[in-house]
This record gives C-alpha cells, structure tokens and sequence, in this order.
C-alpha cells in the first residue's frame, strides 16, 4: 500500500459542527480503596479539595475515534482489520492441527502394540501432513500480522495527527467567553497528554484487540463444531464473564474520565504559575504553588486508583472464569468420552478451542484499557473539536467584509455583564457616538467599563441588550477576521511571542499571510514608535529572538514594538489602551507625538488613567460604574468641576501644571547622557537569538534510562513495599501458565485410559485442579494489577510532586532558557511521569509474568528431554532480535516524537495564554499553519517507524506456529525410535509452547518501555538540577528589625541569557530608610533590573546589593524574599478567589487586613460590588 503524504494545514480547517452532548451520568467514585489514604494525607490540600468532584463522564463509541480520518485511511485501516481477524483466526486453525496431531499420538499409543509397522506410518503421514499445515499457516500469519500492524499504526500516526491539528484549530477560533471559563493549562495538557492516549488506544493495540477478539470468537466457532454439546455447557459460564466486562468497562471509563479531568486542572494550575515565576519567586510562592497543584493531583490519584481496583477486580474475574472453564470442559469431555459421544480428538479440538479463546481474552486486557483509555479521552477532546463559536474569528465566508471603516462608531444604551460574572453589569446603559477621524479618550476609575468598551468594539463579546454599531452598521453583521483586520490595538499589557523583532511587528499586518509589509515599512513604524534606533543598536536588528512573552525586553522596549505593530497595519480605526503606560518620559512625548501623529484622519479610542496624555482629544468620555457621566473636552469638563475634574485635581494635574510639562521633557534630552553615564546598558551588544532547530533546543540524553528507571521506583523504600504482593502476583501467574503443560500431558494419558473408572478419578482430580488453579490466579492477577499500580501510582505521584517542585524552585536564569518555555515545561510535567506509571503498572509486571511463564517453561521442558528442548529453543534467538530491533527503533521514535511535542506544545501554550492579542491581530491562521508544520516534522519519521515496527511483531505471531511444527515433527521421531515417551514429548513441548507465547506477548507489553526510558532520563536530569540561587538553602542570616535599608556598590550585571550585555555598569545607588526613591531613565536603561537584584532574582557580576547593610547572598533568601513587597508593570494574578490573590502576599493574613489592604489601594468598593465579593475568582490571568 503507498501512503500518500498528509497535509497537515489542510485538514486543521476542517473543523467539524455537529455538537456533541454530555451523558449526565454522575461519578461519585464512592468506595473507593482506602489505601491511598495515607498516601494522600501528608498533602496541603483546602476544602473544596478534600472529595473527587462530580464530572459529566462520558466517552465515544469505537468507531467515532476514527471520525475525523479520511476515507483512503478508512481503506487502509479496512484492510488491517480485515488482516487482524486473519492473523486472529490462525491459532483456532492451528489449534485444530494441533488437537488432530495430539489424536495422531494417542491413536498410535492404542494401535503401536497391535500393529507397530501401520501405527509408525499412520503417525509419520499424520504429523508431516499436519506440520506443513501449520508451517503454511505460520507464513501466512506473518504476512497477515505486518499488513495489520503497519496498518494501525500508520491510520493512528495520520488520526491522531490530524486531532491534534483540529483540537489547536477549535481552540483557536472560539469566542473569548469560552476562553474566560477554561484554563489555559487544561487545553495544552490536552494536546500533549489526551491525544497520546487517543493515539495508544487506535493504533497497534486495536489491532490486537480485534486479533483476539477474533480468537476468541474463532476458537468457540470451532468448540461448536466438533463438540457443541461440550460446548453448550462451557458457554454456561460466558455470561458471568460478560457481566463481569461490562462492569469493568464502565467503572473504568468512568474513572479514565475523572483523572483526566484531574490532570488538566493540575496542568492548569502548573501553566498559570510557570508563566508568572517571578510573580511566585518575589512573594516565596513556590511551597503554595506546589500544595495547588499536589491538592489536583491526589484528586486524580485517587480516581486511578480506583479505576485500578476495578481494572484488578474484573481481570481477575476473567482469568477465573477462563480456569473454570478449562476444569469444566475437561470433567464434561471426559464425560462425553466415556459415554461414547466425543472421541478424544473432538474433546482435545473443543477443551484447546476454549483454552486458547480464554488465553486471548486475559491477554486482550492491556489493549482494553488502551482503548477504554483512548475513549474517554477522546470525549474531552472532541467535546472542543465538536463546539460552534458563536463568535468565530477564522470563519472566512459569513458576514459583511471590508477593505476599510469610515471611522464612525456608536454605543446605543449598551448593557454588558462577562459571562464568568453575570451578576456584575460591565456597561450599564453605556452610550457614546463617535464621528469619523475623532480622538477619543475614555477615563474614570479602575472598573468603571473603559477597557470593556474596547473588547466589545473588537467583537470580543456580545452585548446583553443595546447595540455598537461601526458606519452605521450592527457589529454583528460584519465577519468577524474583516472587523479586527480593520482595527489597530495597543494594550496595558503587550505581549510580544517568542520570535524575531521582525516577525512581531509583520503579525501587526492587515493580511500577513498574503501581503506581509515590506522591511521599509515595518523601518517606519518603528521610527514612529521611537523604537528602530534601540533595534538597530542589537547585534541581529530586526532578527533579534525577544523570547517567551518578550521576556528578552524590558516593559517600554515591549510597549513600543508593541505600537510598531499596531501602525503598521494603517487601521482606521485605533485603539489606545494605556498605550503609553510602560515608557519613559521622554520615550512617552515621541511616542505620543507618533500617535498623535497617526490619529490624524482616523478615529482613535484612548483608555488612560495618565490624564496629561489625553488632554488634546476632540472629546473625553468620563465613565463610572459602566455609565458615561459627563463627556466634553477637556477645557469644557474642568470647567464643569464634575467627576473628571475630580480625577484632575486628584492627579494634580491642571492647565497650568501641563505646561511645564512640555519643558520639563525638554530638559530630559539635555540630562540624558548624564543619566545613561549612571545607569549604562552597552547598546553594542545584546540578546542572541537562539537556535530554532528543534533538535538543538529539546535536549535528550543518551544516557541509559534502565538506571534512571531504578532510581525512579527505588528512592523511596515505603513506596517500594506494594510491588512486593504485586511481582510476587506476576511470578505466580507467570508460573502457573507453563504448569498447565504438566496437566496437559496427564490428560492426554487419562484419554488413552482403557479403565473408565479410572479415567474418571482422574479426569475428576484434574478438572479440580484446573478450578484451584483458577481461584489462584484471580489472586495473583489482582495483586499483580491493583498493587503494582498502587507502587506505581505512588512512585510516580511522588515523581509528580517532586518534578513540579524541581521546576519552581529553580532560579531565573532556568526560566530564561528558551527550551523552559511554559509550554514545553508544562507538557513534560503531563507526559513523562505518565509514561514511566504506565511502564510500573502494565508493561514491567506483564513483561515478568511473560519471563517468568518463559523460564517456567523451559525449566519443565528441560525435565522431560532436553533434546527437544533445545531444538524447540533454535528459534528463540530471532524472537530476541526482532524484538530487539523493535525496541531500538520505537527508542528513537520516542526520542523524535517528544521533541515535536514539546515544541507543539510550548507553541500551543504561549498562543492559547495569549489569546486575546491573537485574535486582536486576526493571527489565527498563520498560527494553526505553525503548528500543523511542526507536527508534521515529526510525520515522516514516524510513518518510517511503522513500516519496521511491523517486522517484530509480525515475527512474534508467526514464529509461535513454527514451535509447534518443530515440536511434533522432531518429538514424533524420537516417539518413533523409542527415546522418548509421549507424556514427556507433549510435557517437554506444551512447556515450551507455552514459553514462547509469552515471549510473543512480552512484546506488546515492552511496546511502553522505551518512552519510560526516555522520559526517566530527562526526569532524574531535571531532578538532579540545581539553582545557584536556592530558595530551599536554609543557611544565610534572619534580620527581623528591618528597618528599610538599601544600597547597591558598583554593582555590575549581565542577564545569563545575554552575558555579553551589560545591563549595569558600576552602578551604585543608596536607599536610606524611610525614603522613597524614583528610578527613571530611558526604557532598558536597568531600571526594573534593581528590582530584580534587591529581590535576588539574579546575581550580580560584581560588586555588591546590600539589605540592612548585609549582602544579599548572605541573607537567608526566604527571609529576603520576606521584607519587600513588589508590585510588578504586568501585575500576575491567580485563578483563586482574590482574597487568596491579596493574601499571597502574606499566607497568614486576615481577612481584616485583606480588606485593609484593598481599601489603601482603592479596590475594595470594587470587590464588595462583586456577587462572591472577596471570595470572586479572579480567573485564568486575572
């Protein structure tokens, strides 16, 4: 079959609009073990944490997991299913060789001492005629295995690829009020953790699933046909096991769903913390940090291991049911034989045909959960691929398009509440008309509705009742893209994305995908934005890397690149939201001069709470409590003494202070060298840009991982102590499999039995052997199941807490680093801990139970002739190297697929946190077209992966059959010559059969191994990482009389990710106590430095920082951290209640001096107009 190659970009914006709805089914998980219990105390958790919430838990069926695949893959996978049922129905047909050649043996064992000549050559015709039989068979399961594998695993590469694509797509063209009630975290840990498990649970596991499942099926076909009334009273027993399934699935999708749920909150809360680090460093918030997400995090333990005890509970029951089938058929054929009914040969084909469908349904377990998995992740994923915007930014067709707006824009008695608080009214009656070509600015107090207005311009909401029109035309009416294309914005808070200088200011265009400015343009509006001379200083200009949020800049550097981009799309219409409120004074007169500038013949939209920029608008609109109370210029609104002169004369600000204004930043040109001599940055010289290729900024080891595995699941012995129930389950379960090869030959020689009553003795022994067999392994099988995922769980919770805890006590120079972007960090802390639990639970117990049934069995095939043994074992080394090879290649495959999705994924998380200046630059598309290209990166090399992964497990179906054929061929030789007995020769071979079926299916099990490797590696790297400014060092002094202190000594600094910049040169300053001092200096001059310094966030290069007349390298960084207070230019807010918001700043405070503290900062009246009031989320970003 040839592959065609899939075009990523192509199918991301086929979004599909058929709305899919959520089961109210509810999950209470009640019951669940206590023996997480101890686990989870020892964690912070709050109250609303204490209980699993209640989720809507639904999954998708099947076949809708392969929904969004196209119809040459629906072909494709066709085809592998077609093949898997072949490959699935070749051992019933071997099973029936298999059961004749055992005839053959114990037809000669009767005829050899009648006849000895007719019986040799009645057995030598038999078994050379039924082994080509099974040699055929095995070739053809080795074609029909490798079609079916590849198959699956190249349809669940495309799938899973183009989900992926879809979801980031969905996400991308929703309205904002979707964006306010669902956390940022929780959408990219979906990308890097949901869609992984769709993949897992669509690609080669299904495939085996149906193989099985045909197995199991084909084998009972067979039971009928030889033997139904034999058959008849086994299948007494199915509808216990089909009660017993259907109990499993659902429990388990129900709790697949909750952790989910859990996971993403806990990815969540970890995005909204990394992205705000210094925010966390400042106010040691990194112990708080860790307890929100710990407190997420055993919710979501919790749920697996409950959906573990019901995982153990059902794969026990099954194995039971399969052992109680095996006693059962065995007493009953035994019956059968004796009555005349069933000659041995019909009761060897009906007992194997259900040994073997109920060997393939236990082994059927791993692909289940996959596919339960797979389900129920799919759910949450498609829920967002499946949900109409009514407000869709990417929609191409729909609405009225423009090539520009006259500039007229009106509010008519406009109401508006945001969705997250619909008790609160933004704009209450809000009505302003606006004439073409006019300045306007709208002022008044924090809250008052001034920054709604812009949002709802922009079509960012809709309005509750009243309309905005824009010439004379219902917002709603115009399409979405052309509305925004067709405006220019500059917000409080810019954000720049972690690209070039260049490609920031080209994403300002009109239409970047087709008419990207040309360089003299984008030259111009950085002249206009008194920023070029600053960028033609840099070592790269207009290629130098800003990075994450432009992180790389200081705030007046960002705000001014920031109105670049918003002039270079020449918009008629401008809006101005504290567009000035970063920069220096003399940075803020040029760059108003610009827009004032820019203004000219279009309509302009200013929001300032700085009046003196605002003064020479055509008209001030003065908002309070989302109504405008007064508007006018500003000479007309000072003389009315209202409420903008109160907010005049509370800025001190009037005519006659203004015009000193204009001198006063005159006089700044004449002091500036002299400023820059004091605080000096060396413009020669700057940020480097970065490396972009993926393979130099995702860095894994090659260090092996079996090593860090062990230390992963050995650091804590306690954890260690529920493997012990769990392996000792595996090594009994393992054992007991190649046992029943003893009891096999037994039956054998009770079938050849002449003496009923004696036959009957013993058939009865061993039926009941077969059935205490049965109660064993449901032990040992829910041990092996529920302890080691309890281990495993434990371990890897451990790991989870510890990783995230690695990461945010790390210093700032660690989140500098363009590969600890929030993204990539954020997707590690999802995937790679996943990735080893899934290895302690399923793959490492089923792979020992597979060694164990392996060593069993060639230990007991070995008893009974060695040389049969060893013949057998020829074939043991390909099943070795094969899968060998497989591993190798899946290793690699790993290591490629992690550094594509953390790249995704670090891509994904910076567009999603950052929507609102996306979808301000209609930048949709070209983001998707991103993300589709680096996706497909990683395409081909898994497509290759496919094709050679195929050969192992291909080889593990087939050669199984060729054991067989070895061992009745070879063993009836030496049956012939008398060396060799027949109750040794099918011990010795049944050992050995059954050996190798559990190295064949080790290899499934193996198949998680190598991302557990990968992932082990990269974790105990991160773990061993160690800040050189350590918030954890508990040495260093405690002043607790501070009295305010501070003084810098030729202090010298450089960024670690700009060494060769010097920030600060010799700079020396001295803050007496009491005092208050005034940084000012041109922006990137190192004035937001100092902070930094006095805070530790860096170190300096020389000289010295002193608190208190003491170093502060020789303070306890805890207690340093603890004396200031930071108010930061881009304030960072958490999703908690924002009394929690106040109290970061002081853990023990009350709600007294919550409230205290709102009232000195002028928010409180604000809060308590609130519904929740201090209790009001503040939401994702505040």
């Amino acid at each position: 079959m040839k592959i065609k190659n899939l075009k990523p970009s192509k199918a991301s914006v086929k979004v599909q609009t058929t709305s899919s709805h959520r089961s109210e089914n509810k999950d209470s998980l009640s019951g669940f073990p206590k023996t997480f219990e101890k686990f989870s105390k020892s964690r912070n958790t709050n109250e609303s944490s204490n209980s699993i919430p209640e989720k809507t838990v639904h999954t998708v069926s099947l076949l809708q997991l392969f929904r969004f695949s196209t119809f040459s893959e629906r072909i494709i996978l066709a085809f592998g299913s077609l093949f898997s049922v072949v490959t699935g129905s070749a051992l019933p047909l071997v099973v029936v060789l298999f059961s004749n050649l055992s005839a053959e043996f114990i037809k000669y064992s009767k005829e050899v001492v009648l006849n000895p000549q007719l019986a040799k050559s009645d057995l030598k015709t038999g078994v050379k005629y039924n082994c080509l039989f099974i040699v055929a068979i095995s070739a053809a399961a080795l074609i029909s295995a490798y079609i079916q594998n590849v198959s699956f695993s190249i349809v669940s590469e495309r799938n899973s690829l183009r989900i992926r694509e879809l979801y980031y797509t969905s996400v991308l063209r929703q309205n904002m009020a979707w964006f306010d009630k669902t956390f940022a975290g929780d959408l990219t840990t979906r990308i890097s953790s949901d869609v992984v498990l769709i993949q897992d649970g669509t690609g080669p596991k299904l495939s085996l699933l149906i193989q099985l499942t045909t197995t199991f099926v084909s084998s009972f076909v067979i039971g009928f046909i030889k033997g139904w009334k034999m058959a008849l009273v086994v299948m007494s027993i199915i509808p216990v096991l089909v009660v017993i399934g259907l109990f499993m699935s659902i429990s388990v999708d129900k709790k697949t769903k909750v952790t989910l749920e859990c996971r993403a909150k806990s990815g969540s809360i970890a995005n909204e913390a990394l992205s705000s680090m210094k925010t966390v460093m400042a106010f040691n918030g990194q112990k708080r940090e860790s307890a929100r997400y710990n407190s997420s995090n055993d919710l979501a333990a919790k749920a697996e291991l409950s959906k573990s005890f019901s995982l153990a509970l059902g794969l026990g029951g099954i194995y039971f049911c399969t052992y109680a089938i095996y006693s059962l058929g065995f007493w009953y054929g035994s019956k059968l034989i004796r009555m005349g009914q069933l000659d041995p040969a019909s009761v060897l084909n009906v007992f194997f045909a259900f040994v073997i469908g109920g060997f393939s349904l236990g082994g059927a377990a791993p692909s289940i959960s996959a596919v339960t998995s797979a389900r129920g992740a799919a759910a949450n994923v498609f829920d967002v691929i499946d949900r109409v915007s009514p407000i869709d930014p990417i929609e191409m067709d729909n609405g009225v398009k423009v090539d520009s707006f006259i500039g007229e824009i009106e509010f008519d008695n406009v109401s508006f509440s945001y969705p997250s608080r619909n008790d609160t009214k933004a704009l209450d009656g809000f009505t302003m008309k606006i004439k073409p070509g006019q300045k306007v600015a709208l002022v008044g107090h924090s809250g008052c509705g001034k920054s709604t207005t812009i949002g709802l311009i922009q079509r960012f909401y809709d309005v509750d009742s009243g309309s905005v029109k824009i010439d004379g035309v219902d917002i709603h009416q115009y399409n979405v893209r052309s509305l925004r294309q067709n405006m220019g914005i500059v917000s409080q808070e810019p954000v720049l994305f972690d690209t070039s200088i260049l490609k920031n200011i080209q994403y300002g265009a009109k239409d970047y995908e087709k008419s990207p400015p040309t360089f003299e343009q984008i030259v111009q509006a950085c002249k206009e934005a008194n920023i070029h001379d600053f960028i033609m200083s840099l070592p790269l200009k207009y290629d130098t890397v800003v990075g994450e949020r432009g992180a790389q800049l200081s705030g007046g550097q960002k705000q001014r690149i920031a109105i670049a981009r918003s002039l270079i799309r020449n918009p008629q219409i401008l809006l101005l939201d504290e567009a000035t409120s970063a920069l220096d004074t003399e940075s803020e007169r040029l760059v108003q001069d610009a827009l004032d500038r820019s203004s000219k013949n279009r309509t302009t939209i200013t929001v300032a709470h700085r009046l003196s920029t605002i003064k020479d608008s055509d008209v001030i609109y003065v908002c309070n409590k989302g109504r405008v109370v007064e508007y006018g210029t500003h000479e007309e609104l000072v003389g009315r003494n209202g409420a903008y002169s109160a907010l005049v004369n509370a800025q001190t600000i009037n005519s006659e202070y203004l015009e000193p204004l204009e001198t006063e930043s005159k006089k700044f040109d004449l002091e500036k060298i002299h400023k820059e001599k004091f605080l000096s940055i060396d413009l020669s010289k700057t940020i480097k840009e970065p490396e972009l290729e993926l393979e130099d900024t995702v860095i894994v080891s090659n260090k092996s991982g079996i090593s860090s595995l062990i230390k992963i699941f050995t650091c804590d012995r306690k954890n260690m102590i529920p493997f012990i129930p769990g392996l000792l389950g595996s090594a009994i379960d393992g054992s007991i499999f190649p046992l029943l090869a003893i009891f096999y030959a037994k039956m054998l020689a009770s079938f050849s039995e002449t003496d009923f009553a004696k036959q009957k003795k013993d058939t009865d022994l061993y039926s009941l052997i077969f059935l205490i067999l049965g109660i064993v392994v449901f032990f040992s099988v829910f041990c092996r199941t529920y302890f080691c995922s309890l281990g495993s769980l434990k371990a890897t919770e451990k790991l989870r807490s510890d990783f995230y805890k690695s990461i945010i006590f790390q210093d700032s120079k660690f989140f500098d680093k363009t590969e600890n972007g929030t993204g990539s960090l954020t997707a590690r802390l999802a995937s790679e801990p996943e990735g080893i639990y899934k290895f302690g639970s399923e793959s490492f117990p089923m792979t020992l139970t597979s060694f164990f049934s392996m060593i069993v069995g060639i230990s007991i095939s070995f008893s009974r002739d060695w040389r049969l043994t060893l013949i057998m074992l020829v074939i043991f080394p390909l099943i070795v190297y094969s899968e060998g090879e497989q591993q190798k290649s899946m290793f690699g495959r790993v290591k490629k697929s992690k550094m594509v999705s953390e790249a995704s994924a670090k891509e994904a998380a910076e567009t999603v946190s950052n929507i609102r200046t996306v979808a301000a630059l209609t930048r949709e598309l070209m983001f998707i077209e991103n993300f589709c290209k680096n996706n497909s990166k990683h395409y081909g090399y898994a497509i290759k992966s496919c094709f050679y992964g195929g050969i192992s497990f291909a080889f593990s179906q087939s050669l199984m059959f060729l054991f067989y054929a070895l061992a009745f061929y070879f063993g009836s030789l030496f049956v012939l010559n008398g060396t060799l007995s027949i109750e040794s020769m099918f011990g010795a071979m049944e050992a050995i059969v059954f050996a190798s079926v559990a190295l064949g299916q080790s290899s499934q099990h193996l198949s998680l191994a190598p991302k557990a490797l990968v992932s082990s590696v990269k974790l105990v790297e991160s773990l061993s990482t160690k800040p050189k400014i350590d918030i954890k060092n508990p040495d260093g002094r405690s002043i607790t009389d501070i009295k305010g202190e501070l003084s810098f000594l030729n202090a010298e600094f450089s960024y670690p990710s700009r060494i060769d910049v010097k920030i600060l040169k010799g700079v020396s300053l001295n803050v007496k106590p009491g005092t208050t001092v005034g940084l000012v200096g041109s922006s990137g001059s190192g004035k937001s430095t100092i902070i930094n310094l006095a805070l530790r966030l860096y170190d300096l290069l020389d000289g010295s920082v002193k608190l208190e007349d003491v170093d502060v390298k020789d303070w306890n960084l805890h207690s340093l951290r603890n004396e200031p207070a930071l108010v930061s230019q881009e304030p960072s807010l958490f999703d908690v209640s924002i009394a929690e918001n106040i109290r970061y700043g002081k853990p023990d405070a009350t709600q007294q001096e919550i409230e205290m503290a709102a009232k000195a900062a002028n928010i409180h009246q604000v809060i308590i107009d609130l519904p929740d009031g201090y209790e009001t989320r503040a939401g994702a970003n505040g």
